[in-house]
């Protein structure tokens, strides 16, 4: 039963019985008789058929909580055997772009953690990430901290990302204009679901400023292009325009934004000590920038 339970785990977390087939490399008639038989062995109905996006029943939402729970479980004892037999882990990360760029390029990216551990890294959005976290996907995830989380996800405060306004030097004038009339045209925003754009909107409302965007992007290196080619202004992380400012080939305008930090991870899924590890050299590179802020406000 435990082999089906995790199948339909798959399923509900894919969405869809196709692309949870591709997934476990298996047929999708192969995985259907999975399901049906679990229902058969559990005496109830775990999904209504026909809905579109898939919908559990209570049976189903009960089923899918313990099929996580049983996962959570098995990585845990995985993870005390390896420490018992002296193995190497087998660890899963999860991390926002701009953390990647800064961990690669002011610490020691991924060295000192691949001597005691195979690493997977994926690079997304906090929000894909966060899902990955509540789905037992990743180990550990480090991502904007978010207003509320998951219930399913424990958040540890590593420190703060500074953010910073910028714009190229040719469009500098109008920029000041905007800030001058209150209201920041030709803004690249992040996607305005996002927390940083919420974040970036509030600092500049406490200026009396409104932003009025143009273009939107859920990727800082695609925002940075676009600033590069004077489409706009836009709030970056400071690492992945430090060089760019020391050129003058881009101009930082105040406010200089606290963007919150957390490592997140299932709430029950034990942290092995190499990923205690990257979290405190995480730490010890925005206390860094943070401190590095001052230069370009």
């Amino acid at each position: 039963m435990e082999d089906r339970l995790q199948k339909f785990s798959a399923l509900v977390d894919s969405g869809s019985f196709t692309k949870a087939a591709e997934e476990l490399h298996i047929s999708q008639p192969a995985l259907s008789a999975s399901i049906a038989k679990l229902e058969r062995e559990l005496q109830t109905t775990l999904i209504l058929r026909g809905t579109r996006p898939l919908k559990l029943t209570p049976s189903g939402e009960a089923a899918y909580a313990h099929a996580k729970e049983t996962a959570v479980r098995a990585s845990n004892l995985k993870l005390h055997i390896a420490h018992a037999a002296k193995r190497k882990l087998s660890l899963k990360i999860g991390m926002i772009d701009s953390l990647a760029d800064a961990l690669f390029a002011l610490g020691p990216g991924l060295s000192e953690l691949e001597q005691q551990a195979s690493v997977s890294l994926v690079i997304d959005n906090s929000r894909n990430l966060a899902a990955a976290v509540a789905r037992g996907d990743l180990d550990v995830a480090f991502v904007v901290a978010q207003p509320r989380q998951n219930d399913t996800i424990a958040a540890k405060d590593i420190g703060a990302e500074p953010l910073v306004l910028v714009c190229h030097t040719d469009i500098l004038p109008a920029v000041r204009a905007d800030f001058a009339h209150g209201q920041l045209h030709n803004f690249i925003s992040y996607d305005q679901n996002s927390h940083t754009f919420q974040l970036v909107r509030q600092a500049l409302s406490a200026r009396h400023v409104a932003l009025k965007p143009t273009l939107y992007s859920t990727s800082p290196e695609v925002i940075r292009r676009l600033v590069l080619s004077k489409k706009g202004v836009a709030a970056l992380p400071l690492l992945m325009v430090r060089d760019l400012l020391n050129s003058g080939d881009l101009v930082a305008t105040p406010p200089a934004i606290a963007r919150s930090i957390q490592a997140i991870r299932h709430r029950d899924k034990l942290l092995p000590e190499p990923l205690v590890s990257m979290s405190q050299q995480l730490e010890t590179i925005l206390r860094a920038q943070a401190t590095a802020t001052g230069a370009v406000q």
